[in-house]
């Protein structure tokens, strides 16, 4: 449930996710650590505000990092404010993304809004994303305030046909 990303050839940052509910180790949700691969060692890094189970995470051309979406797994409580680090400064912790804070696009449980909202980094440095059937950017020159761009309509019923595989090559006897 933790997101992982890349930093370097030496580097992999973890980002929270972790609570097992069968034991009583300590609840790191909010916790993040970089594993160095050379040396194959974990260090302990700065906290996330909000605990985050199964959230999402970018790496900006500026080398930030955004992460968004997650839960708490303990109280069920929405993670609906992205964070972001200056990965060049990861002493300074994680900052609150305020502006991008919405509930629609990742807090909402019944459509799993907060659910791994897929994200990715655009051409021109903002963070386009779709969190269930919706869509959205966040804006890197306006404090990444998100604004929703769309919706996917959602269809609804059962399959009304399916398609059969056939290979030429495969001959019945």
């Amino acid at each position: 449930c933790s997101i992982v990303r890349v930093l370097d050839e030496d580097r992999v940052f973890i980002i929270g996710g972790n609570k097992n509910m069968d034991t009583d180790q300590p609840d790191t949700q909010n916790a993040t650590m970089i594993y160095n691969v050379k040396d194959k060692k974990f260090q302990l890094s700065k906290n996330l505000n909000y605990k985050r189970w199964y959230g999402s995470a970018v790496i900006t051309g500026d080398n930030h990092m955004v992460i968004l979406g997650g839960e708490d797994v303990v109280t069920q409580e929405l993670s609906t404010t992205p964070e972001i680090i200056d990965l060049n400064n990861i002493e300074r912790g994680w900052k609150l993304l305020n502006k991008a804070d919405s509930n629609d696009l990742f807090g909402n449980k019944d459509s799993a809004e907060w659910f791994y909202p897929r994200a990715f980094l655009a051409s021109n440095g903002n963070i386009v994303g779709i969190s269930y059937n919706k869509t959205w950017v966040m804006d890197k020159n306006n404090e990444y305030r998100v604004f929703k761009t769309g919706e996917i309509p959602l269809v609804k019923g059962v399959i009304t046909r399916t398609i059969e595989h056939e290979n030429r090559n495969f001959k019945n006897s």
